[in-house]
């Protein structure tokens, strides 16, 4: 389930002066085991909102700890990440491929 934005970010482009708008978002995901019990994962989508385009990524079950995913969104908005750049950082930071699938982010292993 993809939440409300946990965190949005107003960002003035440098060279037009425009404003965007960067929402993240915690998602959460069930995972249910086979004759076992369920386990609650978080990831994040990150969204870019820029006049009348959309651009948006989503990543699942990178952390099984709603306070992990709170702080790795906080230091995103701080660096004011955009989809473009999280499919480098989630590669980078998680150490798993990442490949790009009609505006989502599906982990590989």
């Amino acid at each position: 389930m993809w939440n409300d934005p946990y965190i949005t970010v107003t960002v003035h482009d440098e060279i037009t002066g425009e404003a965007f708008y960067l929402d993240y978002c915690i998602v959460e995901d069930q995972i249910s085991l086979p004759d076992s019990f369920g386990v609650v994962t978080f990831g994040v989508a990150v969204q870019m909102r820029r006049a009348n385009k959309i651009e948006q990524v989503m990543t699942p079950s990178l952390y099984t700890f709603r306070s992990g995913v709170e702080d790795f969104i906080r230091c995103l908005a701080r660096n004011e990440v955009t989809p473009t750049t999280f499919m480098d950082i989630v590669e980078d930071g998680f150490g798993k491929p990442v490949e790009r699938q009609e505006n989502q982010l599906v982990l590989t292993a």
